[in-house]
């Protein structure tokens, strides 16, 4: 896997928790 691909899973990771947590802010 190259570097590009790690940061994109990492970035996209990262913007699921993001999501989470608004989820939980509206719950």
């Amino acid at each position: 896997m190259t570097e590009e691909q790690q940061l994109d899973r990492r970035d996209w990771i990262a913007g699921l928790e993001k999501g989470l947590k608004v989820i939980e802010a509206f719950n």
